[in-house]
């Protein structure tokens, strides 16, 4: 069964990361994140993990967020693109850390809840991708 907000996803992980993405796999997505969603949240102190990064273990989140931000992208857009509906969720395991390990940066520093706040990668994040790329 489509997900009724299938249409909007696909447009927006279009508009937003320049990928053509099939409505088969915008479903698939929303049925892989409904069973996430479903399981119970894990704690784990950023602080260590940010270190162990530092230190060049990139923990899974990072590495997925990383592979899908190729260009200035809103909030939605990579939590679409990384199918992850929980916006707490989407910034303790991703969006936080990759600010911290200064992976990811914004695009409006100045106004951190701005509507209009995207995210780039830093030059660390784009060496860190380079350097994964060439592994």
């Amino acid at each position: 069964m489509t997900h009724p907000d299938t249409k909007h996803m696909h447009e927006l992980v279009e508009q937003q990361t320049g990928y053509r993405v099939s409505v088969d796999l915008i479903s698939g997505i929303h049925e892989h994140a409904q069973m996430i969603s479903a399981r119970p949240a894990n704690p784990v102190h950023m602080t260590g993990e940010v270190a162990g990064q530092v230190a060049g273990q990139v923990s899974d989140e990072l590495r997925r967020i990383l592979a899908i931000l190729r260009k200035e992208m809103s909030r939605q857009a990579i939590q679409a693109a990384l199918a992850l509906r929980g916006c707490e969720n989407f910034e303790a395991r991703y969006l936080k850390p990759a600010l911290e390990a200064d992976l990811v940066e914004r695009t409006i520093p100045a106004k951190p809840n701005s509507r209009l706040q995207k995210y780039r990668l830093t030059e660390k994040g784009r060496e860190l991708v380079g350097k994964t790329v060439s592994q």
